[in-house]
């Protein structure tokens, strides 16, 4: 899986629908992604479905539910799925070995680390798409349940989203004094 899989869905899964303009960027929202007569609409189920590494798929959604909901250490994700810890070792690994989520050191806290899911598609499928499916798919609904989860869409979509570019962005392309040494 590439980091740069969501620029694909602009339109191709939208079947050609771009926003307008910025004005036009929440109709085009709820138009194009929670629309079940669209292929963005499943996609971010099909995306596990479609990976041969992935046998069990109800336990690698599980994970990645985990991870999306802010259980992003190995302990929440355990203590989420009410399992051990080491049991879950196997099916994070293969999830970071296809891509789909990152191992990346705290910061701010040495010895902590956490892990984040690469593609904003299947964390906006976990946070917001599979909790409200049934909703979703009732003609209508789209802009009553975009209006309902926009505080969890910006806290756990758009905001782990953008620390990612920006952490990105700074081991590209800051001055190392910048950050008063290279950043990690």
């Amino acid at each position: 899986m590439s980091k740069l899989l969501s620029p694909a869905y602009r339109r191709e899964f939208t079947q050609g629908d771009t926003p307008a303009g910025p004005a036009d960027f929440d109709d085009w929202i709820v138009r194009a992604v929670p629309n079940p007569a669209r292929p963005l609409f499943r996609e971010g189920r099909y995306l596990l479905a479609e990976e041969p590494a992935l046998q069990d798929t109800a336990l690698y959604h599980s994970v990645l539910a985990a991870i999306a909901d802010g259980n992003a250490t190995r302990g929440g994700v355990a203590g989420y799925l009410s399992r051990k810890s080491t049991d879950l070792a196997h099916p994070r690994s293969v999830l970071q070995e296809v891509g789909m989520i990152t191992h990346e050191q705290d910061a701010f806290r040495k010895n902590r680390s956490h892990y984040r899911i690469a593609e904003p598609l299947i964390t906006f499928y976990h946070t917001v798409m599979r909790q409200n499916w049934g909703d979703l798919e009732r003609p209508g609904r789209a802009a009553q349940v975009r209006r309902r989860l926009q505080p969890t869409f910006r806290g756990k979509v758009l905001g782990p989203h953008f620390e990612r570019i920006s952490r990105d962005w700074a081991r590209r392309h800051a001055d190392s004094e910048t950050f008063g040494g290279v950043p990690k």
